[in-house]
């Protein structure tokens, strides 16, 4: 297995377990780990080419950024569409 491939699985595990009611530090680790893990992806696949991988982790960097984080309250998808 590549350790870009583990690094995907552990990642995927991680966010996994945000579902559950945990405290807020573990959403804080995971937005760190997240951001690191896409920066990590985001090099890698640019030596390769711009493609929709490269487009998509730009856009989670973007949105798990730890430094100006994005918050998302219960009115913004409390209106019906």
């Amino acid at each position: 297995m590549s350790p870009f491939k583990a690094l995907y699985l552990a990642c995927a595990n991680i966010l996994m377990l945000a579902i559950l009611n945990l405290p807020i530090g573990y959403y804080n680790f995971l937005r760190i780990i997240i951001i690191i893990e896409t920066i990590m992806v985001f090099i890698n696949e640019f030596k390769n080419q711009i493609n929709a991988w490269l487009i998509l982790f730009a856009f989670t960097r973007i949105l798990f950024n730890p430094i100006l984080p994005l918050l998302f309250h219960e009115k913004v998808f409390g209106y019906p569409l």
